[in-house]
């Protein structure tokens, strides 16, 4: 019990001003939580091309989904490791949400 306290003492100083690695993320620093005011032309087009890509894939065209698994499955992965803080087990949470779109299809 006593070891533990100074270990804790001494990890705290250590960690102090870092943040977790999803946060670091491009996407999730960006002003796009601020509001509607901040969303730059590029990050519309993206998201309209995201959209077109799920209707494709919603349309019979796999390869949709296939884009989407390509761009968003590592930044996934490691938002979802920033809370598990095992990549193995974050890599097989993305995969099975990419699977549940996939079998869910509407």
């Amino acid at each position: 019990m006593g070891d533990s306290g100074k270990l804790g003492k001494a990890v705290r100083p250590a960690l102090s001003g870092t943040t977790p690695r999803f946060r670091q993320d491009k996407h999730l620093t960006d002003p796009l939580r601020i509001g509607i005011g901040s969303i730059r032309k590029k990050e519309v087009s993206a998201m309209v091309c995201d959209e077109t890509l799920y209707r494709q894939y919603l349309s019979g065209d796999d390869a949709g989904l296939e884009t989407l698994m390509k761009k968003y499955g590592d930044p996934l992965t490691l938002y979802i490791d920033g809370y598990l803080h095992d990549v193995h087990e974050s890599e097989e949470l993305m995969l099975d949400v990419f699977a549940y779109l996939f079998t869910k299809k509407p």
